[in-house]
């Protein structure tokens, strides 16, 4: 099912090729938008079972390690990628490049799955039921109090994050005045650092707590909010200070929750119930906070102000929304099982070099 989806995630994309040739002009965002949302469908359908098979393959001892490097492989890969493809579009620019490269992307796609095909299936078990009534596939994740926690705690911290992340460049573009090319060096330089840093992020969670590296985030993340109210037309350097704290704060929250996640995901024969329950939660909440976020910086429009010098527009009071929306998810924490328990003071000793890593 996991191969299945996949290939066909990357078939439907692909097929994006065929609107401009096959689709009336009148018709052809609307095609778009169906074909986007089928591929997302198939994609979202093999999601929890790939998550299940995933967490049955994660070494024992060792996964905040692993979970580093595969992030360190799949962000370079991502990042040469999204640099080929820019240059790729510049010398070959039109339906042509855009053909050639979907049509990598479907294949790209088809020769994942096959790669799959090779791993051996571990998601299911001779015991584990075949078949469960609607009923009980809703009421199976709450048997786990730990995962429903761990639910509850990251829908927030998503909710929060995503109400102001897709008005970032929107914020350097609009209100800094920033060239899309010092936009592209900010964001490189976030990413480059979170490449930098998953692998020490990984040596520190195998011995510290994954709460305690969230508190942490949640405390230089407030940092990095508070920044962009210093940044103005004619001084946006603060930016990129910031874009490395963002670099180290992505990569230290990413591998946090992963480690968590799969701490608390439940071992039992229900696991594919229990993780297609949290996708489908993690996708409402993707969705509702960037469409609230849209909402929220409408009414805010208007209520530009200025307090202690600094200024106050629509963007830089999402900023801070976010801040003060992910301090629930903190609270939430302490609620997490986990088995290490180090304090803030043992992390921050770590990170100094002063203590054991």
């Amino acid at each position: 099912m996991v191969i299945f989806a996949r290939i066909a995630s990357g078939l439907l994309l692909g097929g994006m090729l065929l609107i401009p040739l096959l689709a009336p002009e009148a018709h052809r965002v609307t095609a778009l938008v169906a074909l986007v949302g089928l591929a997302s469908c198939a994609a979202a359908l093999g999601s929890p079972l790939f998550n299940a098979w995933f967490a049955n393959l994660l070494p024992s001892g060792s996964t905040a390690a692993y979970l580093a490097t595969r992030s360190i492989v799949s962000s370079t890969v991502g990042l040469v990628a999204m640099y080929l493809v820019g240059r790729f579009l510049e010398a070959v620019p039109g339906y042509t490049g855009y053909a050639v490269l979907f049509s990598l992307g479907a294949a790209a796609s088809a020769a994942s799955g096959w790669a799959l095909w090779w791993i051996p299936d571990v998601t299911r078990s001779e015991d584990e039921p075949s078949r469960m009534p609607w009923h009980g596939v809703i009421t199976v994740p709450f048997r786990y109090p730990g995962f429903m926690w761990f639910t509850l705690f990251y829908v927030v911290w998503i909710m929060a994050s995503y109400v102001s992340l897709p008005f970032q460049q929107v914020f350097m573009m609009k209100t800094l005045g920033i060239p899309l090319d010092r936009i592209g060096v900010i964001t490189g330089v976030s990413t480059l650092f979170s490449l930098l840093t998953y692998k020490p992020w990984g040596k520190l969670l195998n011995r510290h707590s994954s709460r305690t590296v969230f508190v942490l985030g949640f405390y230089i993340s407030c940092l990095i909010q508070a920044s962009y109210l210093w940044a103005s037309p004619h001084n946006y350097l603060v930016l990129y200070p910031s874009a490395l704290l963002a670099g180290l704060v992505n990569a230290a929250v990413g591998l946090a929750a992963n480690n968590l996640f799969y701490e608390v995901f439940p071992k039992s024969e229900e696991k594919v119930y229990v993780v297609g329950f949290y996708s489908a939660v993690m996708g409402v909440a993707a969705f509702i906070a960037p469409a609230a976020g849209g909402y929220l910086a409408g009414l805010l429009k208007e209520s530009s102000f200025t307090a202690w010098g600094l200024p106050f527009d629509q963007y830089r009071l999402l900023f801070l929304l976010t801040g003060i929306l992910r301090l629930p998810s903190i609270l939430l924490l302490r609620y997490i099982p986990e088995e290490k328990r180090t304090s803030l003071r043992d992390l921050l000793i770590a990170l100094s070099g002063r203590g054991r890593v």
